[in-house]
């Protein structure tokens, strides 16, 4: 991360735009102008490929599904959460929670994503919602690829992803 950007993040005047801010903070691992700079810096080639291979920075950064937890408090984070997902696939085939197209609605979800944006996005629905919408389309993809044995891209694309992104994903959060 930037320790000069640090302040400018911490003095966010709307708590609402303090996740933004926080993931501001950040640099691109892959960006040549950081490496060159970590290089400089001395800081040693094998963490600077470990920063590349991170999976933190991709969850937190790439795919947007990992938050820190109360961003309002305004503290560094280095530990990060990633929202959890009721077990909702029967709740939906059952017709007791709402649908969107092929997917489960997450405004549906047993946790109401209120409550997770005020633990992780000081409040703000939208990053939350978007993270649970990419992990749904995660298990959808999955699920087409593994068992139906198809690729439907436009699972992917319906949040922003690509397929490559969500096998990514798959590979990365997979127990």
């Amino acid at each position: 991360y930037d320790a000069d950007r640090i302040e400018a993040a911490a003095s966010t005047p709307d708590e609402k735009d303090l996740y933004q801010a926080q993931l501001d903070v950040f640099l691109n691992p892959n960006d040549p102008a950081v490496l060159a700079q970590a290089r400089a810096d001395g800081i040693p080639d094998n963490w600077l490929e470990a920063a590349k291979l991170s999976p933190v920075w991709k969850m937190a950064m790439e795919w947007k599904i990992a938050f820190p937890l109360h961003p309002e408090y305004r503290t560094l984070p280095m530990v990060w959460y990633v929202p959890p997902l009721s077990p909702i696939q029967s709740a939906a085939a059952a017709g007791k929670m709402g649908v969107d197209g092929d997917m489960p609605d997450v405004r549906s979800l047993r946790i109401p994503l209120q409550y997770l944006a005020n633990l992780l996005t000081a409040g703000k629905e939208e990053p939350v919602a978007l993270a649970l919408e990419r992990m749904l389309a995660m298990r959808s993809y999955m699920r087409a690829k593994t068992i139906d044995g198809r690729l439907d891209e436009s699972i992917a694309a319906r949040v922003g992803l690509t397929g490559t992104a969500i096998d990514e994903m798959y590979k990365v959060m997979a127990i």
